[in-house]
């Protein structure tokens, strides 16, 4: 996020693009990885967020974003776009930090509040010899 919010002297607008696919690429990791089964392929723009996105990055660079997804690792920036506008990847850092902050932090948060819970009712119980 901060190679988006703040671009050094010297970032091109291509680099601009890359940052923004990278961030969505570890944003859709981190969800489909606690929401999705074991054996789904997990490198995949969410289904959830597939609309919202469309709105976020407009239609024709969502649909670059996606196949760059699907495509080889080796040549993902083939399929970006050229150039991405600073508003557009404003807007997607705004759905990054609320999203990740409501579906994933509050996932953590909740789960790590339930274990807490379980090892501190375990404290009190009598330990084996």
């Amino acid at each position: 996020m901060a190679k988006l919010s703040e671009p050094k002297e010297g970032d091109t607008s291509k680099d601009a693009v890359k940052f923004s696919y990278s961030l969505l690429r570890v944003f859709s990791l981190t969800y489909n990885f606690i929401n999705l089964e074991k054996d789904d392929d997990k490198a995949v723009i969410p289904t959830d967020f597939s609309d919202e996105l469309k709105q976020v990055l407009t239609s024709a660079n969502f649909d670059k974003f996606s196949l760059a997804f699907k495509g080889p690792k080796e040549e993902y920036d083939k399929c970006l776009p050229e150039t991405i506008e600073k508003s557009v990847s404003d807007r997607l850092i705004k759905f990054v930090q609320a999203k990740e902050s409501d579906h994933i932090n509050a996932r953590y948060e909740k789960e790590l509040a339930e274990l807490t819970a379980q090892i501190d009712a375990r404290k009190n119980e009598p330990r084996p010899k």
